[in-house]
């Protein structure tokens, strides 16, 4: 085909494919008469040309199909405008995708489609605005309504800036953000006090952290004082005082001006165990004749008896706890054991008669001796001036031939120290002498003998305590 022949093919063809794209091509009343005019007229060059198309082939560029497709932009109008099929229509568009607003609601809440070779806000309904949230933007697109209206995060109940964790407050929508409102105070009831709740919505806190009496000073409910020796602690929901467990010797109330159980109603020396028991006063002896009184805070006795004296009498006169001791005055030598006072009468113008002896005794308080065991007996031999003599000692069958008591009265010892062979009753024999030297029948020094009551004997007192 020559130059010519192919131009005038172009011109012919080209106008058919532009009108087809702008609805007058082959849909339109004209499309079946264009269409044979440009076929025949085609046919009779492609025939006419037939003779030089070897000359012109090799020198000329090929030549598009009568029927091809010239590319343009792909337009929303149901037409393959691009001539790719793979390509949506209306792909090129500038407004494709752009917001769009399809109920008239002011916002842009649609975006914009080609839908059938037609332009469409597609998506855009009732609230499709968007919610409106707490950030100072319209999100909405109405402007009556207020920042934060939809906002999920508003009206919720909300933990302000004190020290619990307690929802005591409400959000709201100011400037912009969301604010929490009624909950920014410390308020007592929220404070985590010692009571087993978590008053401050904050299982890691310990309960009572926040008491203001966990760690304060305290009294044990359970002493008698009122002084604070211990503190409260939190235990199982309660305030407990630890710390000051019973009564404390430095809180008793003593005789000291001093209010020692922190409790004023208290009469100072209350507790002291001196104020009301007996007591010795400023003398010499120690025998307590007063009672004990506490005046001013000092403790005072009202013993005024005066020194008492020790006087030979079986009697402890001053209250040492040794009978007959120091200036008592006693005629023969005075020993102590285990607390009792023994007189040895052991010289030979003290010797008396069994009963002489016994009254003798006793006006000075004491009795002719009563031997308990043989530890005393053995002290008894040991203590004796003479041990070669025999001293009279307490135990007689004078009342009943035969049965043998000790001349103290409400003595029941049943120790004995015979002799071997005694008691015999040689010649009315009634009393008992103990002689150091002499060996008994059980083996022990100090043996005993019945003798008659009527000879002068040395003998031995002694004073119980």
């Amino acid at each position: 085909m020559s130059r010519a022949a192919a131009a005038l093919v172009l011109a012919l063809v080209a106008p058919g494919c532009l009108l087809d794209r702008s609805g007058l091509g082959p849909g339109g009343a004209d499309a079946g008469e264009l269409d044979a005019a440009s076929a025949d007229a085609g046919a009779g060059r492609q025939d006419a040309g037939a003779d030089d198309a070897g000359a012109d082939d090799a020198s000329a560029p090929d030549a598009a199909p009568p029927d091809a497709c010239v590319p343009s932009p792909e337009l929303c109008n149901g037409r393959d405008d691009d001539c790719d099929p793979t390509s949506l229509d209306g792909a090129d568009e500038p407004w494709l995708d752009d917001a769009c607003d399809a109920d008239g609601d002011g916002c842009a809440g649609g975006r914009l489609a080609c839908v059938e070779g037609t332009m469409r806000c597609e998506g855009d309904g009732p609230g499709s605005g968007g919610v409106d949230r707490c950030d100072g933007v319209d999100d909405d697109c109405n402007p009556a309504t207020p920042d934060g209206t939809g906002d999920p995060r508003v009206g919720v109940a909300c933990d302000g800036a004190d020290a619990d964790r307690c929802e005591g407050g409400t959000t709201f929508c100011f400037g912009g953000v969301v604010t929490c409102v009624g909950d920014d105070t410390d308020l007592p009831h929220r404070r985590e006090v010692c009571n087993g709740i978590d008053d401050d919505c904050d299982p890691a806190t310990l309960d009572g952290a926040r008491d203001p009496m966990l760690g304060a000073a305290c009294d044990d409910p359970a002493d008698r004082d009122l002084c604070p020796g211990g503190t409260f602690i939190c235990r199982d929901g309660a305030l407990v005082c630890f710390g000051d467990d019973g009564d404390q010797p430095h809180e008793a109330e003593l005789c000291d001006g001093v209010d020692n159980d922190c409790n004023p109603a208290t009469v100072d020396g209350a507790d002291d165990r001196r104020v009301g028991a007996p007591c010795d006063g400023p003398d010499t002896d120690q025998c307590l004749e007063g009672t004990g009184l506490c005046v001013g805070g000092a403790f005072s006795c009202t013993d005024t008896t005066g020194d008492s004296i020790e006087t030979c009498n079986g009697r402890d006169d001053d209250c040492n706890g040794i009978v007959d001791d120091g200036p008592a005055g006693c005629p023969c030598t005075v020993r102590h054991r285990e607390g009792n006072a023994y007189l040895f009468c052991n010289g030979f113008l003290e010797r008396r008669s069994w009963t002489s002896a016994r009254d003798w005794c006793r006006e000075r308080g004491h009795d002719l001796v009563v031997i308990d065991d043989a530890a005393e007996q053995a002290w008894i031999s040991a203590n004796v001036g003479d041990t070669g003599q025999g001293y009279w000692i307490g135990y007689n069958d004078r009342a009943v031939e035969g049965t043998w008591v000790w001349s103290r009265a409400g003595v029941t010892t049943t120790f004995t120290n015979w002799n071997g062979g005694e008691p015999n009753n040689a010649g009315n024999e009634d009393c008992a002498v103990s002689t150091a030297t002499n060996i008994s029948a059980a083996g022990r020094a100090g043996g005993w003998n019945d003798v008659g009551c009527n000879g002068d004997q040395r003998f031995v007192c002694e004073a119980p305590r």
